[in-house]
């Protein structure tokens, strides 16, 4: 699914239609909007990156790389890959080099023009939606639809080693690293397994007899152990040094039977917070696995009310659990007992996009989600859960806030992805101020002044 980043004086969103847009976070309204074309091949495939510069730098299907202004939407450059762009992107620590990845391997593209640095030919596909993990020492690090994890120079785009599954062509996961750098931890599929980072050679792994593990460990914060949910109800506690397991947490046994989400780390590392199709949300002791509590989302409207697939937000402080539930609620949990603080309907129900936290922490935004025709974005007051403003994207049948918002870094912007008539894509710039500047733009449906 889909992510989104803001911009410094505002708030960039990417949908999967062809433009991108800009909206007032205090009222929702358009600021700008951009198109790239018309048709599924001009769709935005990848999320938005913004760079220090004011930058929006995204890929679409239509083998492109774009670079717009993010305070007004003009064009700054575009580049044209070999494949269709559905990799997020990504920036170099000081940001002047940008990396993509496409259906036929990577890119390095000079930032300030788009110029062609280096690419880099894997031969097989990229994973749809990975994410390029650069490493301390300058590497690029991926994995490919077809059983590969590659590394590569950054500098220069050489190969440096590859590591070969041999048996199951899932090993697109982000690759996450080890707090020293040393070591690269992967969950494709029915394995989670680490790789030595200087040359790709095996660690440790484990395969087989648990259930498919959700991508993208949790790591500790000092780094010795790796958290990990998977599909046969339970969350696992790996031991990042040796593969051990530390212990095994398992849902009570139901209807379905899926921990969705990826768990989220209390600031103290204390406790680990997660999402069930169960209809639950459980806070686990990160020290042995035990429960702490168990609050119930369920249930509600929908057929199996309640099931919570995103991923726990926390307050700033810690205090307080949010999630979202496929009832079309979301909860405030008090994190020390999963006492309920309070619940507010968004519209439609939530899924694998978790609300997002105003960097104030004063307000989440959450997005709505295509079934009944519901394609909103909305922002509520974080300490009571009221509703602070509702923007709905467009007129067209079936056009879904398609990303978890994304703030610029003076929170002063948001940005969202829409995807329409599953095929067209929109990015929509909002700003959480209650002063701006004046525009008059268009977006396909509507005219917002």
């Amino acid at each position: 699914m889909m992510g989104l980043l803001a911009a410094a004086s505002g708030t960039i969103a990417s949908t999967n239609d062809t433009s991108v847009s800009s909206l007032k976070t205090s009222g929702g309204s358009l600021l700008w909007n951009y198109t790239t074309g018309t048709g599924d091949e001009a769709a935005i495939g990848s999320t938005l990156t913004l760079s220090l510069d004011g930058q929006a730098l995204f890929g679409s299907a239509g083998k492109s790389v774009y670079a717009i202004k993010a305070s007004d939407g003009s064009s700054l450059w575009n580049y044209t890959t070999g494949g269709g762009v559905d990799s997020f992107a990504t920036l170099s620590l000081y940001g002047q080099v940008l990396y993509v990845g496409c259906s036929e391997g990577v890119y390095a593209l000079n930032a300030s023009d788009g110029s062609l640095l280096w690419k880099y030919t894997t031969g097989s596909e990229l994973f749809s939606f990975a994410t390029l993990t650069l490493s301390l020492d300058g590497q690029v690090l991926f994995g490919s639809n077809y059983k590969y994890v590659y590394a590569i120079n950054a500098s220069g785009g050489s190969l440096l080693w590859n590591h070969t599954r041999g048996d199951e062509a899932m090993s697109g996961d982000t690759p996450t690293l080890s707090l020293d750098g040393q070591a690269i931890y992967l969950c494709p599929a029915d394995i989670v397994y680490a790789l030595k980072a200087s040359d790709g050679s095996l660690l440790w792994k484990h395969e087989g007899g648990l259930g498919s593990f959700l991508p993208g460990p949790t790591l500790s914060p000092d780094g010795q152990a790796l958290y990990v949910g998977a599909d046969d109800n339970s969350v696992y506690a790996i031991n990042a040094s040796d593969g051990s397991f530390l212990w095994t947490y398992t849902e009570a046994p139901g209807d379905v039977e899926v921990v969705h989400s990826t768990p989220t780390l209390s600031p103290d590392g204390q406790a680990l917070y997660i999402g069930s199709q169960d209809n639950s949300v459980s806070a686990i002791k990160a020290s042995n696995g035990s429960l702490l509590w168990q609050y119930t989302a369920g249930p509600g409207g929908k057929a199996i009310p309640g099931r919570v697939y995103s991923t726990p937000t926390l307050s700033l402080d810690g205090r307080v659990v949010y999630v979202g539930a496929d009832d079309t609620t979301i909860h405030a949990i008090k994190a020390s007992d999963g006492s309920l603080l309070w619940k507010i309907s968004s519209g439609d129900e939530v899924d694998s996009n978790p609300p997002m936290l105003s960097w104030d922490g004063q307000a989440l935004y959450v997005r709505g989600n295509h079934y009944d025709d519901i394609n909103s974005l909305i922002a509520i007051k974080a300490s009571d859960g009221s509703l602070l403003w509702t923007y709905t994207t467009g007129s067209a049948k079936y056009e879904v806030v398609y990303s978890t918002p994304t703030l610029s870094r003076d929170g002063k912007v948001l940005y969202v992805v829409s995807l329409r008539d599953e095929q067209d894509s929109s990015v929509y710039a909002l700003s959480t101020v209650s002063s701006l500047p004046s525009y008059s733009t268009i977006d396909k449906t509507q005219i917002v002044i």
